[in-house]
Parts: structure tokens; C-alpha cells; sequence
């Protein structure tokens, strides 16, 4: 058997049950951060990634870019939301602009986490959903983390920072029934590859997370009525953020969340790729059609 997808992810985890189960990394980089950047942090994988930071650090400042407010109360005036569509250039350079303010109003000789997370998919046959969903697709999973990473890059590399880029396990395979959300996965996982080893004279972490299967709203909004998954099967939002901090420490620039998923990532790589093809879409086709099974 080979691969699956995806890496949108969020959660049912109770906040009491998270800071149980959460565990400290050995070395927590996080404190030496004194502004963190990201896009999307209202919901999944992003909003779980605020509260591992909650958590194990109450240094940085945070500044998310996203469609709605991300409210986390414990971080008080040091977590900033700034309404951004990332499918809007305008509004979207608007946005820069508000946050290159605010990263000179808590610059406190620290170092900038930019971490680059919205994203979506859209199942079936292209151009469904359609052509314009497909070409948003395109500006939030791609130009949005180039775009973000380049604006940023003077700060980011003054500053000795980090980028964490939010990629899939849809990045190692062709993905039939999503393949332009799979080849926006492809692309940040080589782009940020080949940014880690440019920016590592600098100084610079870029950090590429590749996300398995979860248990995700990422499902609904790619088309299925609910999640292709087992309960249980998948690993949840906070899972994924405590790998992605872990990793971050370790100083890492890539990971594959599970030795499951990272198994099936290196299998993938080694066979050809018409084969892969062939089995993933045989895979994703079977995925849909249980959606319309009478129960």
C-alpha cells in the first residue's frame, strides 16, 4: 500500500486534557523568539501551535493573519489578529503593512518565528471544485508563504529567525482527486528544502512539517460530508503542533509526523511514480465513494 494526504487539522482535544498530555520538549527554543508571525492561526494545526506555544512559553508576542480573529484570552495584548484574505493582494498588502508595524512595536532585540500554515484542498476531478477555487488554492498553499517568507526576509534573517512552513504527506506523491492541492504541498516542501540550505549561512531554521492523515475540518472544506477516517486513525491538531516544536528545537528542516506516514513518505519515493499514481488514486476513489454508502 502507499500514501494518503493531507494536513489541515483541528481538534476536540479539551484544553485541561491538552496541558496534561503535553509534554516539554528537552530544549525549548521558543524563548529565545520574541515576536512569532502566523497565517491561519484561528483553527487546526495554527491553532494549536498558539496553544503549544501558550504553554511552553510566555516570552513572544503573536501576531496571526487570518479571515477571522483567533482568540486565545491567556495571551492578553501580546497576541495580535489582523483580518487578512490571503486570496485578496490588496488587502493582503494592507495586512504586511499593519504587521511590519507591530513587529517594531514588540521588537525586543529577540528573534522572528514566521510560521507560514493556511491552506486548503478541493476534491475531484480538476478543474472541480472549479477553475477560481483551484487558482485560490494556488495564492493561499504557494504564493502566500513565498510572498510572506520574502516580504519578511530582511527581518527574519537580521533577527537570526526561523520560518515553519505547513506542508503534507501529499507532497511526496502525486495525489489524484486532489492533485492541485498535492502539488502546492510538493512545492513547499522543495521550495523550503532548498530556502533551509540558502538562509543556513545566515542562520536561519526553515522547518518544513509534513502532516498525515488527521482528524480535520480540512476534509469538509476539500468536499467529503465527513472525514475518510477511522476514529482514532489519525493523529489530532495538537499532535502535529507538538511534533512541529519538537522538531523546531532539534533544529530540523523537515519532518513527517509518524513513523507510519514517514514510512509511507520514503516507500513513495522509492517507486515509480506511475505506480504511485496509480495506487494513490485507487485509494482516494474508495475514500469517496464510503462517504455515499447507505448506512
Amino acid at each position: 500500500m502507499v500514501i494518503v494526504l493531507l494536513g489541515r487539522t483541528s481538534s476536540g482535544t479539551s484544553k485541561k486534557s491538552l496541558f496534561r498530555n503535553m509534554k516539554k520538549p528537552a530544549s525549548n527554543s521558543l524563548s529565545s523568539f520574541d515576536r512569532i508571525i502566523i497565517t491561519g492561526g484561528t483553527s487546526g494545526i495554527g491553532a494549536a501551535l498558539l496553544r503549544q506555544i501558550q504553554v511552553l512559553t510566555t516570552e513572544p508576542a503573536v501576531c496571526n493573519l487570518s479571515r477571522s480573529k483567533a482568540e486565545i484570552s491567556s495571551f492578553g495584548e501580546r497576541l495580535t489578529s489582523i483580518r487578512c484574505d490571503l486570496t485578496d493582494r490588496e488587502q493582503s498588502k494592507t495586512a504586511l503593512s499593519e504587521c511590519r508595524e507591530w513587529i517594531e512595536k514588540w521588537d525586543k532585540g529577540g528573534k522572528i518565528l514566521l510560521i507560514n500554515n493556511s491552506g486548503f484542498g478541493g476534491y475531484g476531478k480538476f478543474p472541480s471544485p472549479s477553475t477560481d477555487r483551484n487558482l485560490f488554492m494556488l495564492d493561499v498553499n504557494v504564493r502566500a508563504p513565498v510572498w510572506m517568507t520574502g516580504e519578511l526576509s530582511e527581518e527574519l534573517i537580521k533577527s537570526t529567525g526561523a520560518v515553519i512552513n505547513i506542508a503534507s504527506t501529499a507532497a511526496f506523491q502525486p495525489t489524484p482527486y486532489l492533485s492541485t492541492y498535492g502539488a502546492t504541498k510538493a512545492f513547499v516542501l522543495h521550495w523550503s528544502l532548498g530556502l533551509s540550505e540558502e538562509w543556513r549561512e545566515y542562520g536561519v531554521q526553515v522547518l518544513c512539517v509534513c502532516p498525515g492523515p488527521t482528524e480535520t475540518t480540512f476534509f469538509k472544506e476539500a468536499g467529503f460530508r465527513e472525514a475518510p477516517l477511522k476514529k482514532g486513525s489519525g493523529q489530532t491538531a495538537d499532535q502535529v503542533a507538538e511534533i512541529t516544536i519538537k522538531a523546531l528545537n532539534r533544529g530540523k528542516s523537515l519532518v513527517t509526523c509518524g513513523l507510519g506516514n514517514s514510512f509511507l513518505a520514503a516507500l513513495s519515493s522509492k517507486l515509480p511514480k506511475k505506480a504511485v499514481t496509480r495506487m494513490t488514486g485507487m485509494i482516494m476513489r474508495k475514500l469517496r465513494l464510503e462517504q455515499f454508502k447507505d448506512s
